[in-house]
């Protein structure tokens, strides 16, 4: 879950050789409200809830959950284009009620994260 890896052993009498190449990159999406939030029932937010859990079923979701005050799932993509194409697909950004702040982690360890 943690990106692909590309694990490469040789083993021959003179060296043994790991390689180990990430192709993905963890970002932290920092929600906050945006200029046009009103509140939790919207449409909007309604279709961020589902966006999310949409990113969780195809596995580019790593993990998620609001703080009081902003959300911070972080995501695991190819590259940067990629996450900025998730940002701007989200409903309550496009409309707006959630703004989104994005840094790129690089998680050096975690839970269950193979890295």
């Amino acid at each position: 879950m943690g990106g692909e890896e590309l694990y490469i052993q040789q083993n021959n009498q003179n060296s043994n050789l790991l390689v180990v190449s990430r192709q993905k990159v963890e970002f932290q999406l920092r929600y906050t409200r945006g200029p046009h939030y009103v509140g939790n029932g919207t449409e909007a937010l309604q279709g961020h809830r589902t966006y999310i859990s949409n990113l969780r079923q195809t596995g580019k979701l790593l993990m998620g959950g609001p703080f009081p005050d902003f959300g911070p799932p972080v995501v695991s993509v190819v590259d940067e284009a990629e996450v900025l194409s998730i940002v701007h697909s989200d409903p309550a950004v496009a409309a707006a009620e959630l703004q989104v702040q994005v840094l790129r982690w690089d998680i050096k360890f975690g839970v269950n994260i193979p890295l």
